[in-house]
């Protein structure tokens, strides 16, 4: 009887310190990941709109955003070279921040959070067929223009130019054949999901 007790009591015992273990495990768990999510903010910069970024001239002194560190529970690293740009200041419902990649010129893109910091939603701001720098025959340009609203416009000025047979462009006083306006709208809804519409 008396072992039935013992034994009975030990199980209690162990299944109170089982759940508390757990309990402040997971309080752990939220302050971490909040911490961590704190750390990761810390390299992007406040951005108040309107703002407008000119991609093709542009130039940031920006930090380097790290693959082997907790900013890979919040970004999805397409390659290693992940750069912080900013955040919305407008952070009432949601997060938003915009990073690039860095290569011949900065892909754009834009990920938001919730306020328990897990990711709604994660798109490229750039044009898919927009202006890529040293084309052969195509001269242009790329802006990016960031509203009050939480909308976005991509917006590619694009100029086609007379070429030969072998892509070079042939010295003519007017050596455009044709010009073209690509316009990607980003807009973010109330709920931090993410629509894009192409014009």
């Amino acid at each position: 009887m008396t072992y039935n007790i013992l034994t009975t009591t030990v199980k209690k015992i162990f299944n109170l310190l089982l759940s508390l273990i757990l309990l402040i495990s997971c309080n752990n768990t939220g302050a971490d990941r909040e911490l961590e999510f704190r750390e990761f903010m810390k390299k992007f910069k406040p951005l108040d709109v309107p703002l407008t970024i000119n991609v093709s001239d542009f130039n940031c002194n920006c930090e380097a955003l790290e693959l082997e560190s907790s900013d890979s529970l919040f970004i999805e690293f397409r390659n290693s070279n992940a750069v912080s740009y900013g955040y919305l200041a407008d952070t009432t419902k949601f997060y938003a921040f915009i990073y690039f990649y860095s290569g011949d010129t900065p892909y754009f893109w834009i990920s938001t959070f919730d306020k328990s910091y897990n990711k709604i939603a994660d798109t490229s701001i750039l044009n898919q067929d927009g202006y890529t720098p040293a084309t052969r025959c195509l001269e242009g340009s790329t802006h990016i223009v960031f509203n009050k609203d939480f909308r976005f416009e991509t917006i590619d000025t694009l100029k086609y130019l007379y070429c030969d047979s072998l892509g070079e462009e042939i010295g003519l006083i007017d050596s455009v054949v044709f010009k073209n306006v690509l316009i990607k709208t980003t807009l973010i809804e109330n709920d931090g999901s993410i629509r894009i519409k192409k014009n």
